[in-house]
């Protein structure tokens, strides 16, 4: 039923994309507090570990949405494209970031790292649903 198949699509990426943005609401705006109840015996870590939390917490905006779209078109009989993107996604673009990062952003570039390989993944990622689109009607 391609219309089903359609409404759980489009329900489902509202669902994820919502959620995506809740949890990065809550990890950057809460940053700092978590840290000071994890960090209070040492609290000159704060600021280090307030910044990394922020700067990483923006990747559950991609994470969630990655997941999402690759489970569903994997529940399509299509695994093999992403587990070649996933793959690639943790060695190439995990390993470039933690190279080429640094070089630019100092010690921010290696929390950046964890952040800019999700954001690949998911744009391939939805570069192969729409390309898959038409070959499933959704």
């Amino acid at each position: 039923n391609h219309k089903e198949t359609r409404s759980v699509l489009c329900k489902s990426l509202i669902f994820t994309s919502i959620t995506s943005v809740v949890i990065t609401a809550i990890c950057v705006g809460l940053a700092k507090p978590v840290c000071y109840i994890f960090l209070s015996h040492d609290t000159s870590l704060v600021p280090l570990a307030s910044s990394a939390m922020f700067i990483c917490g923006k990747a559950f905006l991609f994470v969630g949405l990655y997941i999402f779209i690759s489970s569903y078109v994997t529940s399509f009989n299509n695994s093999n494209s992403f587990i070649i993107l996933g793959l690639i996604k943790s060695l190439i673009f995990q390993l470039g970031s933690i190279i080429l990062l640094p070089m630019y952003f100092a010690e921010s570039g290696l929390w950046y790292a964890l952040v800019v390989p999700e954001i690949i993944g998911l744009l391939i990622a939805v570069i192969i649903l729409l390309v898959k689109r038409k070959e499933y009607k959704f």
